[in-house]
C-alpha cells in the first residue's frame, strides 16, 4: 500500500496515482495518513466516504462503511482541502466515463441532534418527558432541495427495507444540511455540479450502540452492516439506472469483485484446517469384518468393541487455530457470515472427534446434524410398510470392488476431459465400509456387494455428485465451496439418491434400506442400545443379520452417527426444490445447501465465483429431462417407488 509521508503534505501524488488507477480500471487501495483509508475495487460511479473524529469510536461506522465496494474512510483532523481535492479528482474523473457520480456520507448521530436526541437520554429523565419527545428516525435521509427524487426515495425504501430482528427500520428525507455537526460539507453545489456529482447525507441513530456501556452490540452491528449493505447496492443501482449511461442488470454486479488479502488468508486457513483431516473416515470403525465374526460368535447378544483410526492433528490445537483467525477483519459481509458459518461448523466437528466413543458423541451429532422431522420418519415407516421383503427378486449378478474401481476411473476420466486438474483416486481397502468419498477420494471397502444393476446407480452417486461437486468447488477461487459449506451433507445425499433415481438404479430394496437408516437414527435418539437396534432391523423389520448388522454399525459408529437420517431427508428436500421449479444444476456448484443459492448467486453476479466447469453425465442419458420436468409438476418419494 502507497502511504503519503506527513499529513501536511500535498495530496498531489497520491491524488495522481488514485486517478492513474481508476483511469485504467484498476483496484485502488491507498491508506491515508492518519488512519484513513481509500478502497476502489475498480471504478464505480459511486462512494460512501465517513470522517472520523478524534473524540469518540470510530469503529462502528467505519465497519458499516468498509462492506462497500467503493468507501473513503477520512482521517481525524485531516486537512479539508486534502480531502476535496481528492473528491473532486475522483468524481470529476468517473463523471467523465458515466455521466454522473454519486456520493454518500454516512455518520452517526450525536446527542442533541434532531436523529440522535431520543438515543441517548439521561437515565433521570421522566417517563412523561421521553413519551412526549418526537420519535427519531434510524435513518435521517439528508439530500439538496434539487435532487433526482429516484436515488433518495429508492434509498428510503431499501433502508425501511432492512431486517433487523423485530425492530421495524424508519428512515426520513429531510432537506438539511448534508454533514455531521461540527463539519463543513464535503463539497460545495458550485463543485457538485461542474463535476456532475450528487451528494447525499445519511445521518445513523445508533441503536447498535449499548447506552449503558457505550459499546457497540457485535451481533446487531454484523448484521445491519451486512443488511446497509445492500440497501445501499440497491441504491445504487437505482442511481446508475437512471443518471449514467453504464449498463448494470442487477444491483449484485455492484458489490465486490475482489477478496482483499485478509479475506484470501481466511479462506485458507480455514481450508487447511478442514483439509488436515477426515472426518467421516476418523468415525468409521477400521475393524468391522472382525466385529461382525464376534457379533455371530454371541448370536447377536452383545455390541461388538469397535476401532478406530488415530488421530493424527490434535483437535484442541486446531480449534485454537481456529479461533485465532480475525474473521472480524473481513469487509464483505457476505464472505464474513460465510466464513463465521464455516468455523462454526468446523468447531462442533473437532468437538465431535474429542467426544468419539464417549456418551457425549451422540448429542454432539445430534445438534451437527439436525432434528429428524415427523414427515421424515413417517415417510420412512410409510417405506417400510409397503415395501415388501426381497422385493428386487433379481438384482442381476454382482461385480468385485475392484472391477467397481475400474468403472469408477473411467468415470473420472470422462471429467478430467471437461476439467484437467481432476486428480481424483480410487481406493480399495480392507477398513472401509461398503463406498465412502472423503476429500474428493473414492474409498471401496473389500467387502462391498455392488450388484451390475445397482453399479451405474452408484457410480453417478460416488462420482456424478460427491467428486463433481467436490472438484466444481475446486474449481472456484473460494475454498469454501469445495471444503463445503456447513450442513451441505443433507443436500448432497439428497441429489447423489436422485441421481441414481435419474439412470433408473433406485431399486426398491435402496429405498428400503434408507428407510431402515432412519428408523435406527430414531431408536438410538431415544436411548436403544446397540443390539436392541440390530434386532428392530433383523427382526421387526426382516432385514438379513449381515445387512441389519451394516445399517447399524453406521448409525452407532463413533458413538451415535446421526448422518444417515440425511438420505431420505434430502432426497425429500431436492424433490420440493424441482417442484418450487427450480432447476437442478445450481445445486452442483460445490458443496452448498439450497438456502445457500442466493449467496452463491450474489457472488456469481460479482464475478467472485465463476459457472461450474463440470456437468454431470447422467444429464445426458435418455429420459433424464423428461424426468425431470416430470419431478417439477411434483413428485414424492414414494412416487419414485411407483415410477
Amino acid at each position: 500500500m502507497k502511504k503519503s509521508q506527513t499529513l501536511s503534505e500535498p495530496f498531489e501524488g497520491l491524488i495522481a496515482d488514485v486517478i492513474q488507477k481508476l483511469k485504467g480500471g484498476k483496484h485502488v487501495r491507498i491508506e491515508l495518513p492518519g488512519e484513513g483509508l481509500l478502497h476502489f475495487d475498480r471504478p464505480l460511479p459511486f462512494l460512501v466516504v465517513f470522517r472520523q473524529t478524534a473524540d469518540g469510536d470510530n469503529r462502528p461506522v467505519s465497519l458499516l462503511v468498509r462492506s462497500q465496494a467503493s468507501f473513503l474512510i477520512a482521517p481525524a483532523n485531516g486537512n479539508p482541502e486534502n480531502l476535496k481535492a481528492l473528491l473532486q479528482a475522483i468524481s470529476k474523473t468517473i463523471s467523465k466515463t458515466s455521466g454522473a457520480f454519486l456520493i454518500i456520507e454516512i455518520w452517526a448521530a450525536q446527542p442533541g441532534s434532531k436523529t440522535g436526541e431520543n438515543a441517548h437520554q439521561d437515565v433521570g429523565e421522566s417517563e412523561q418527558t421521553a413519551t412526549k419527545a418526537e420519535p427519531a428516525a434510524d435513518f435521517q435521509i439528508r439530500a439538496p432541495k434539487k435532487v433526482p427524487y429516484s436515488s433518495i426515495s429508492s434509498l428510503k425504501k431499501n433502508l425501511e427495507n432492512i431486517q433487523i430482528g423485530y425492530q421495524n427500520i424508519t428512515a426520513e428525507i429531510t432537506f438539511d444540511d448534508r454533514h455531521p455537526l461540527g463539519l463543513n460539507q464535503l463539497l460545495k453545489a458550485d463543485d457538485l455540479k461542474e463535476q456532475g456529482a450528487l451528494l447525499i447525507g445519511l445521518e445513523i441513530r445508533p441503536f447498535y450502540i449499548n447506552a449503558e456501556t457505550g459499546n457497540p452490540y457485535p451481533l446487531l452491528l454484523r448484521t445491519l452492516a451486512r443488511e446497509l449493505s445492500q440497501a445501499l447496492q440497491h441504491t445504487f443501482f437505482e442511481f446508475i439506472r437512471v443518471q449514467t449511461n453504464l449498463e448494470v442488470s442487477h444491483f449484485h454486479m455492484l458489490g465486490r469483485r475482489l477478496m482483499t488479502r485478509p479475506a484470501r488468508e481466511i479462506d485458507i486457513k480455514l481450508a487447511r484446517i478442514d483439509d488436515s483431516f477426515s472426518f467421516l473416515l476418523l468415525v468409521t470403525p477400521i475393524n468391522i469384518q472382525e466385529a461382525w465374526d464376534y457379533f455371530k460368535k454371541i448370536h447377536f447378544k452383545r455390541k461388538p468393541a469397535f476401532h478406530y483410526r488415530l488421530i493424527s492433528e490434535d483437535p484442541e490445537i486446531l480449534k485454537r487455530e481456529l479461533y485465532n483467525i480475525s474473521i472480524e477483519s473481513v469487509e464483505d459481509p457476505t464472505l464474513e457470515f460465510m466464513f463465521r458459518e464455516k468455523r462454526s461448523e468446523l468447531d462442533k466437528m473437532l468437538t465431535l472427534l474429542t467426544e468419539r466413543g464417549k456418551p457425549e458423541f451422540l448429542p454432539g451429532s445430534m445438534q451437527y446434524y439436525g432434528p429428524i422431522e415427523e414427515s421424515v420418519t413417517k415417510l420412512a415407516s410409510n417405506l417400510l410398510s409397503t415395501i415388501p421383503l426381497n422385493s428386487d427378486s433379481n438384482e442381476g449378478s454382482m461385480i468385485s470392488p475392484q472391477d467397481f474401481a475400474v468403472m469408477a476411473l473411467k468415470e473420472i476420466d470422462y471429467y478430467r476431459n471437461q476439467y484437467e486438474p481432476i486428480d481424483a483416486e480410487v481406493c480399495v481397502q480392507d477398513d472401509i465400509a461398503g463406498l465412502l468419498v472423503s476429500n474428493g477420494n473414492l474409498y471401496i471397502g473389500t467387502d462391498a456387494h455392488i450388484s451390475t444393476i445397482r453399479a451405474e446407480a452408484l457410480i453417478q452417486h460416488e462420482v456424478g455428485t460427491h467428486i463433481l461437486t467436490y472438484y466444481n468447488g475446486r474449481a472456484q477461487p473460494l475454498k469454501l465451496l469445495y471444503c463445503g459449506m456447513p450442513r451441505y451433507e443433507e443436500l448432497q445425499e439428497g441429489l447423489a439418491v436422485l441421481s441414481e433415481y435419474l439412470v433408473g438404479g433406485l431399486t426398491s430394496s435402496r429405498l428400503r434400506l434408507l428407510a431402515a437408516r432412519v428408523i435406527t437414527v430414531q431408536a438410538i435418539m431415544r436411548g436403544a442400545g446397540f443390539v436392541e437396534a440390530f434386532h428392530l432391523l433383523h427382526e421387526d423389520h426382516g432385514f438379513d443379520a449381515s445387512q441389519a448388522f451394516t445399517i447399524t454399525m453406521r448409525v452407532y459408529r463413533g458413538g451415535g452417527l446421526t448422518k444417515d437420517a440425511i438420505y431420505l431427508k434430502g432426497l425429500m428436500r431436492v424433490l420440493k426444490w424441482l417442484e418450487d421449479g427450480n432447476e437442478l444444476e445450481p445445486l452442483l456448484i460445490g458443496k452448498i445447501r439450497e438456502d445457500y443459492i442466493p449467496l452463491i448467486n450474489e457472488l456469481l453476479y460479482r464475478g467472485m465465483l465463476r459457472p461450474a466447469p463440470l456437468r454431470p453425465r447422467y444429464l445426458e442419458f435418455p429420459g433424464v429431462r423428461s424426468k425431470l420436468e416430470k419431478l417439477k409438476m411434483g413428485s414424492s418419494v414414494l412416487d419414485l417407488l411407483q415410477q
